[in-house]
């Protein structure tokens, strides 16, 4: 299955907090660290659920530094 990739670079003390936020809506996307450091994350989205993904992504956003990186 093909899935979607979304960068963005967060706040590294907020990495644990976003993944537990989205691992509890299951089945939307699936969130890779890919530097703690830097605060680089990804979000692997599988067919069909871009809409709630999205929709996961924009709530986030209202409280959480989170900059989307070009793909």
């Amino acid at each position: 299955m093909e899935c979607n990739l979304h960068k963005f670079r967060v706040d590294p003390k907020e990495i644990h907090f976003i993944r537990f936020i989205v691992e509890a809506c299951d089945g939307v996307a699936i969130v890779t660290t890919i530097d703690a450091k830097t605060g680089l994350i990804s979000f692997s989205v599988p067919p069909g659920r871009e809409k709630e993904a999205e929709g996961i992504m924009a709530s986030l956003s209202q409280s959480i530094f989170m900059d989307r990186l070009e793909s």
